[in-house]
């Protein structure tokens, strides 16, 4: 009996590690779980005659979501200093920000929150601030994987801006 019991709550706990999770779910798990990792550095824009032109910083917080938070939550203070729970982990969500001052006194504002599944963005919400117009973007796998360019009024090249930010992030979270 006891082994059979073992096995159903080994094959429910198998597929919850497996069932993708909602926005909401993530948002409310790193509420719960908070930051796991910042990142943050100077950017730098030149023209095409690699003039400086702007500059500004970015940060990247990672959030993580604990498959088993119970067993972690039981565990003594010294137990949990030893424990790895990036084994017993994945990256749900990051959040990206960006600001930059041009020369020209305009600024520029980015944010943008990464959500993935099994390291593979399948969400972005994205916030872009410039020349006093604000975009607004919610994103789903399909439209991020499309070779069709995302069309927005700024004409920002917004395509290989994902997926170089998502290979940042991805880097970041996994040294």
């Amino acid at each position: 009996m006891k082994k059979i019991l073992f096995f159903i709550l080994f094959i429910n706990f198998s597929f919850s590690q497996n069932e993708k999770l909602t926005i909401t779910k993530i948002d409310s798990i790193c509420e719960e779980n908070g930051i796991y990792g910042i990142s943050e550095g100077h950017i730098k824009i030149n023209n095409e005659k690699k003039k400086l032109i702007g500059s500004g910083r970015f940060s990247i917080k990672t959030y993580l979501n604990y498959y088993n938070q119970e067993y972690y939550n039981n565990l003594s203070r010294e137990e949990k200093k030893r424990y790895n729970r990036e084994k017993d982990s994945e990256l749900i969500r990051a959040d990206y920000n960006e600001n930059i001052s041009y020369d020209d006194n305009k600024p520029e504002s980015i944010f943008a929150q990464f959500y993935y599944y099994k390291n593979q963005l399948f969400c972005l919400k994205l916030k872009i601030s410039k020349n006093e117009k604000v975009l607004n973007f919610l994103l789903n796998q399909s439209e991020i994987e499309s070779e069709k360019k995302i069309k927005n009024e700024l004409g920002l090249e917004l395509n290989n801006w994902i997926i170089e930010k998502s290979r940042e992030i991805l880097e970041f979270h996994n040294k």
